[in-house]
């Protein structure tokens, strides 16, 4: 009897189903830091060089960075990024339709991210 309600289990739909690839999904909206998580601009960098965003830090392309005075905003955040000596406005939208995370920064640059996973 056991056995059988193991195999019901499995064939339930999205029981057994693997997680997204990367690129595919982004995290649910609502959260408090949806940007949180590994990021990269293709597949490739997922693994080999994903930003890791934290909810109060960044760490991208060889700099590590402090995030504050976030602040949620229709498609995304706005918040004040530190890296070093420099600081300057960082804003994070989602662009829900490509399933990518675009990032606007003169310390970091421009760039259009898709998410990897989370932390």
């Amino acid at each position: 009897m056991k056995r059988l309600a193991l195999l019901l289990f499995a064939a339930l739909p999205g029981c057994t189903a693997d997680p997204p690839s990367p690129g595919e999904s982004l995290p649910p909206p609502g959260g408090s830091a949806r940007y949180a998580g590994r990021w990269a601009q293709n597949v490739a960098s997922c693994s080999a060089s994903p930003w890791l965003f934290r909810r109060e830090s960044v760490e991208a392309e060889g700099r590590s960075c402090r995030i504050s005075n976030v602040r949620m905003v229709p498609g995304g955040y706005d918040a004040l990024l530190q890296c070093g000596k420099e600081a300057g406005p960082i804003t994070l939208r989602f662009a829900e339709s490509a399933k990518a995370m675009l990032v606007e920064s003169s310390l970091l640059g421009n760039k259009g991210l898709i998410f990897c996973g989370s932390d």
